[in-house]
């Protein structure tokens, strides 16, 4: 026999609340101190995207200046 499907309005909201209850319920289960190294490891990988992001952006500024030197250089004879 089937079972009945709990009422949802055919969107994945369902899936949704269930996402958001299990993660309230982690929230209430891991200790602090835990809940802080994840916070902290967030704000880690944010720090390193900003920064591999900076340094592309500058490489591919000194790059862009490198080419365009050597492509007006004078030719020799």
């Amino acid at each position: 026999m089937s079972e009945a499907q709990p009422p949802g309005n055919g969107n994945g909201r369902r899936n949704a609340g269930v996402l958001v209850n299990i993660s309230e319920r982690l929230i209430r289960v891991l200790p602090p101190a835990f809940l802080l190294l994840i916070i902290i490891n967030v704000i880690f990988l944010g720090v390193m995207m900003w920064v591999f992001n900076h340094n592309a952006e500058a490489r591919t500024e000194l790059l862009t200046k490198i080419v365009e030197k050597c492509l007006l250089a004078p030719r020799g004879p």
